[in-house]
Protein backbone atom coordinates (compact mmCIF):
# COMPACT_ATOMS: atom_id res chain seq x y z
CA UNK A 1 0.00 0.00 0.00
CA UNK A 2 3.10 2.13 0.71
CA UNK A 3 4.16 1.80 -2.83
CA UNK A 4 0.95 2.72 -4.54
CA UNK A 5 1.10 5.86 -2.50
CA UNK A 6 3.42 7.00 -2.74
CA UNK A 7 3.58 6.50 -6.22
CA UNK A 8 0.38 7.75 -7.35
CA UNK A 9 1.14 11.20 -5.37
CA UNK A 10 4.71 11.56 -6.54
CA UNK A 11 2.90 11.02 -10.20
CA UNK A 12 0.47 13.57 -9.55
CA UNK A 13 2.33 16.18 -8.18
CA UNK A 14 5.36 15.91 -10.98
CA UNK A 15 3.59 14.78 -14.19
CA UNK A 16 7.01 15.28 -16.21
CA UNK A 17 8.44 12.80 -13.53
CA UNK A 18 9.20 9.01 -14.75
CA UNK A 19 8.38 7.43 -11.52
CA UNK A 20 9.03 3.22 -11.25
CA UNK A 21 7.92 1.25 -8.07
CA UNK A 22 9.09 -2.77 -7.31
CA UNK A 23 6.51 -4.39 -5.81
CA UNK A 24 7.68 -7.95 -5.22
CA UNK A 25 5.12 -8.97 -2.58
CA UNK A 26 1.55 -8.22 -5.09
CA UNK A 27 0.37 -6.20 -1.58
CA UNK A 28 -0.27 -3.50 -4.20
CA UNK A 29 -4.09 -2.66 -4.46
CA UNK A 30 -6.20 -3.24 -7.91
CA UNK A 31 -7.37 0.56 -6.92
CA UNK A 32 -4.07 1.68 -6.60
CA UNK A 33 -2.91 -0.03 -9.80
CA UNK A 34 -5.88 1.29 -11.96
CA UNK A 35 -5.25 5.25 -10.66
CA UNK A 36 -1.63 4.46 -11.32
CA UNK A 37 -2.09 3.39 -14.97
CA UNK A 38 -4.02 6.85 -15.58
CA UNK A 39 -0.92 7.75 -15.08
CA UNK A 40 1.13 8.41 -18.17
CA UNK A 41 4.51 8.79 -15.70
CA UNK A 42 4.30 6.33 -13.91
CA UNK A 43 4.51 1.94 -13.58
CA UNK A 44 4.89 -1.02 -11.43
CA UNK A 45 6.77 -3.79 -11.79
CA UNK A 46 4.89 -6.75 -10.05
CA UNK A 47 8.44 -9.07 -9.17
CA UNK A 48 12.05 -8.03 -9.21
CA UNK A 49 13.71 -5.76 -11.62
CA UNK A 50 15.90 -8.61 -12.66
CA UNK A 51 13.20 -10.62 -13.86
CA UNK A 52 11.44 -7.40 -15.56
CA UNK A 53 14.86 -6.08 -16.92
CA UNK A 54 13.65 -5.50 -20.86
CA UNK A 55 10.68 -3.88 -19.74
CA UNK A 56 12.87 -1.58 -17.53
CA UNK A 57 15.47 -0.85 -20.40
CA UNK A 58 13.88 2.44 -21.72
CA UNK A 59 14.62 5.19 -23.22
CA UNK A 60 13.11 8.05 -20.56
CA UNK A 61 15.44 7.90 -17.25
CA UNK A 62 13.46 7.43 -14.06
CA UNK A 63 13.40 10.51 -11.38
CA UNK A 64 11.82 8.48 -8.72
CA UNK A 65 12.09 4.99 -8.00
CA UNK A 66 10.45 3.19 -4.72
CA UNK A 67 11.60 -0.69 -4.14
CA UNK A 68 9.31 -2.90 -2.03
CA UNK A 69 10.92 -6.19 -3.15
CA UNK A 70 12.72 -9.25 -2.00
CA UNK A 71 14.36 -8.70 1.36
CA UNK A 72 17.31 -10.85 0.63
CA UNK A 73 20.78 -8.93 -0.26
CA UNK A 74 21.80 -10.20 -3.54
CA UNK A 75 17.91 -9.68 -4.83
CA UNK A 76 18.09 -6.45 -3.24
CA UNK A 77 21.33 -5.18 -4.46
CA UNK A 78 20.91 -6.74 -8.15
CA UNK A 79 17.59 -4.59 -8.43
CA UNK A 80 19.42 -1.45 -7.50
CA UNK A 81 22.70 -1.86 -9.26
CA UNK A 82 20.11 -2.68 -12.40
CA UNK A 83 17.90 0.56 -11.56
CA UNK A 84 21.37 3.10 -11.44
CA UNK A 85 21.94 3.61 -14.95
CA UNK A 86 18.64 4.41 -15.64
CA UNK A 87 18.10 7.06 -13.08
CA UNK A 88 18.40 10.44 -13.66
CA UNK A 89 21.04 13.48 -11.97
CA UNK A 90 19.51 14.14 -8.81
CA UNK A 91 16.55 11.62 -8.52
CA UNK A 92 14.94 9.60 -5.60
CA UNK A 93 14.83 5.94 -5.01
CA UNK A 94 13.10 5.21 -2.03
CA UNK A 95 13.94 1.58 -0.55
CA UNK A 96 11.14 0.07 2.00
CA UNK A 97 11.80 -2.09 5.14
CA UNK A 98 16.02 -1.00 5.44
CA UNK A 99 14.94 -2.57 8.91
CA UNK A 100 15.55 -6.03 7.28
CA UNK A 101 19.36 -7.07 7.08
CA UNK A 102 19.45 -7.41 2.85
CA UNK A 103 17.57 -4.21 2.41
CA UNK A 104 19.74 -2.54 5.24
CA UNK A 105 22.93 -4.02 3.69
CA UNK A 106 22.52 -2.51 -0.03
CA UNK A 107 20.90 0.86 1.94
CA UNK A 108 24.32 1.52 3.74
CA UNK A 109 27.01 0.27 1.59
CA UNK A 110 25.76 2.79 -1.58
CA UNK A 111 28.20 5.47 -1.56
CA UNK A 112 24.85 8.02 -1.76
CA UNK A 113 23.79 10.70 0.26
CA UNK A 114 20.96 9.45 2.25
CA UNK A 115 18.82 9.20 4.94
CA UNK A 116 16.98 6.26 6.80
CA UNK A 117 13.43 5.89 8.74
CA UNK A 118 13.96 3.10 10.54
CA UNK A 119 10.94 1.96 13.58
CA UNK A 120 13.71 2.92 16.32
CA UNK A 121 14.54 6.38 14.98
CA UNK A 122 12.62 9.53 14.91
CA UNK A 123 10.28 10.35 13.54
CA UNK A 124 9.11 6.70 14.00
CA UNK A 125 7.42 5.09 11.25
CA UNK A 126 4.42 2.64 12.72
CA UNK A 127 3.69 -0.47 11.22
CA UNK A 128 7.30 0.04 9.31
CA UNK A 129 9.95 -1.86 8.96
CA UNK A 130 12.13 1.33 7.85
CA UNK A 131 12.48 3.27 4.89
CA UNK A 132 15.57 4.49 2.78
CA UNK A 133 15.83 7.37 1.11
CA UNK A 134 19.18 7.92 -1.48
CA UNK A 135 19.99 10.97 -3.87
CA UNK A 136 21.41 9.57 -7.17
CA UNK A 137 23.43 12.57 -7.76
Amino acid sequence: VELSRSMYAIAMGCPTAQCVGIELSGRCPDTYIRYLNQCANASVVMGTLTEHWLLMNRTRKIDFLHVDADHHYHSVLSDVCLALPLMNKNSIIVMDDVGHDGPRKVFEMLNLPKIAFTPESPPAIHGSNGYGVLLVV
